[in-house]
């Protein structure tokens, strides 16, 4: 088995563990796990700014994601901590979207 396919069950198995995409069949997984773009982050790396959460689906297959905004005094606060699974849309507090 090839490194490539390796990641492939590796991937296919984090998935079929979260419950948000347990819906999903073996097959409809797998086809999802083919189509992942992999990226691996460092603990204090951002992962996604504002404008890259409308472009597409985001799955956290392992660790905590902090979600943090600038306060009113320009200090990077966390509002929340997101698990394993689909990473939700923000909507825009200005517009309520």
């Amino acid at each position: 088995m090839n490194e490539r396919d390796s990641h492939h069950n590796s991937d296919l198995d984090y998935l079929t563990r979260l419950k948000a995409l347990s819906w999903l069949s073996p097959a409809e997984l797998a086809l999802l796990v083919s189509s992942l773009a992999l990226a691996n982050f460092k603990r204090t790396a951002v992962i996604l700014r504002e404008a890259a959460l409308a472009s597409g689906a985001h799955i956290l297959l392992t660790g905590i994601a902090r979600v943090t905004c600038i306060n009113a005094h320009g200090e990077r606060v966390t509002v929340a901590l997101l698990a394993p699974g689909l990473i939700p849309e923000f909507g825009d507090p200005i517009s309520g979207g």
